[in-house]
């Protein structure tokens, strides 16, 4: 990489310039340039009304979640290419910005100029956190025993959990054997403690089909936090 692209380089043109161009003119030196102002904000996007180079820099990121670091990702994209230049989007455990590492630097080209209208955008989202590592818990209940419900419906089998960490629910899991000639149906839910009984109704699944079940089971749930 060019040194004098560094906008904090021990010396060089980006250090006493500010921004400079990603073409390097007869000298060897990258051009001088003072950014874009001829530009509009199209749904999110910047379309400059101006032949441009661009360069996306991420000074910081400072967003907690009870005090823990919450992972940021950043994707950016034009009208033809998508980048994720610091790790992957969709996975804050290998993409995460809010770290010790910044300032970091991403140039989209040494060469090439995007042609005016070209719509350029940056993009980033923040993961709630799970011991430290984004992402979900897991395997917090545990067996409760055989129940055995009789046909007649409107039972509610309960366990009581106590959380390890703070995380976000997406499924959950249970082992059942039904019979057919019942047609049962069932939804999870999860409820505040009250005493020993369950308190108010948080979240609960879509219900769902018993009768062809006679093993583990997941059901997604609507994403909660707790």
């Amino acid at each position: 990489m060019h040194p004098d692209f560094d906008v904090t380089p021990a010396e060089g043109m980006g250090h006493y310039a500010g921004n400079v161009s990603q073409v390097l003119g007869l000298d060897g030196a990258p051009l001088q340039v003072h950014g874009v102002t001829n530009f509009v904000i199209d749904f999110g996007s910047l379309v400059p009304g101006d032949p441009y180079a661009a360069r996306l820099t991420v000074l910081g990121a400072e967003i907690t979640s009870c005090g823990t670091p919450m992972p940021v990702t950043i994707q950016t994209q034009t009208n033809t290419d998508t980048f994720e230049p610091f790790g992957l989007f969709d996975d804050p455990n290998t993409g995460n910005v809010n770290d010790a590492n910044n300032p970091r630097h991403f140039i989209y080209s040494l060469t090439d100029i995007y042609t005016a209208g070209t719509p350029i955008s940056v993009t980033a989202t923040s993961w709630l956190s799970s011991g430290g590592g984004g992402g979900t818990f897991s395997d917090v209940g545990y067996p409760m025993g055989t129940q055995y419900l009789g046909a007649d419906g409107g039972n509610v089998v309960a366990v009581e959990v106590t959380m390890p960490e703070d995380g976000m629910v997406e499924s959950m899991s249970f082992y059942a054997r039904a019979k057919a000639e019942f047609s049962p149906v069932a939804r999870m839910g999860i409820y505040t403690a009250n005493g020993s009984a369950p308190g108010n109704l948080i979240v609960e699944s879509p219900s769902f089909d018993l009768s062809t079940i006679f093993e583990w089971q997941t059901v997604s749930m609507p994403a909660t936090f707790l």
